[in-house]
């Protein structure tokens, strides 16, 4: 498909011009694997290697599709009409709420993306077409190059790990009298990536004696973790509470304290 659309009707004058559609940023995100990016990526410029690209391209093919069993196969029938996709299709519908209709797959693709969402909601819509055109792929390649068919259901897994997570449940609980319990986190967007940190003290009451939430700059996660802890320890023992319960979500932090080691990072050893 080109990356050009034509298009303008001002009164009996047609007015002829190209414009650049940037379908591509909708291709490509930091929150979805590239391996998917790229299938994408193929599938907007149509290069693919379905059936009836290879027949054009005179390579003999004898394979049929196992998900409706027809022998012609073009990306708009593998990935829009087959009874398959179309299932699949409206589970995704059913979860977030919306439809898109449309006949070629890049007019597709390119209402899925223009369809209004929040910001957060967005990303999992975006993921959420990426991993079902990731699944129907894979489940038609098993198809043809393992003769193996691929249940309904476990086409919205592939490609994630066959045992569950363990879930633990995490249950804050206060410390025991005389004690301050100290929970701290810090994140980064990339890595490096614009970050920030924050903290929350408590007494054996609950009672939240401080807080803060303090932004930085271009860190890593791991840092912007070991901030928080290096600047609660700091802000404790100034006010005079030297009896500390840290919690923190960086097993290696907590075994950086807990070991007292020498592996700190150099630019934080003077703090």
């Amino acid at each position: 498909m080109s990356p050009y659309r034509f298009g303008l009707l001002i009164g009996p004058i047609i007015v002829t011009f190209l414009r650049k559609v940037v379908w591509w940023r909708d291709v490509w995100s930091r929150f979805i694997p590239p391996s998917r990016s790229a299938l994408i990526w193929r599938l907007m410029l149509n290069s693919l290697p379905t059936k009836d690209r290879l027949c054009r391209s005179r390579v003999l093919v004898g394979f049929s599709l196992q998900f409706c069993g027809v022998n012609s196969e073009s990306v708009d029938h593998l990935f829009l009409y087959c009874p398959l996709a179309v299932a699949l299709w409206e589970v995704v519908y059913s979860a977030f709420q919306r439809r898109v209709s449309a006949e070629t797959w890049q007019s597709f693709f390119l209402q899925t993306m223009s369809v209004s969402f929040s910001e957060h909601v967005k990303i999992l819509w975006k993921a959420s077409i990426h991993a079902l055109i990731w699944g129907v792929w894979t489940a038609h390649n098993i198809w043809i190059f393992e003769e193996k068919s691929v249940d309904f259901r476990s086409i919205l897994y592939l490609g994630r790990p066959s045992k569950a997570p363990v879930i633990k449940s995490v249950v804050w609980s206060p410390p025991t009298p005389g004690w301050i319990k100290v929970n701290t986190n810090g994140a980064a967007m990339g890595s490096p990536g614009v970050g920030g940190y924050g903290g929350i003290l408590r007494n054996c009451r609950a009672f939240v004696n401080a807080y803060f939430v303090i932004p930085l700059g271009l860190v890593f996660a791991f840092e912007a973790k070991l901030l928080a802890v290096w600047l609660t320890i700091n802000f404790a023992w100034k006010y005079g509470w030297h009896w500390i319960w840290l919690e923190s979500d960086s097993s290696y932090v907590v075994q950086l304290l807990s070991s007292r080691s020498e592996m700190v990072p150099w630019r934080f050893r003077q703090a």
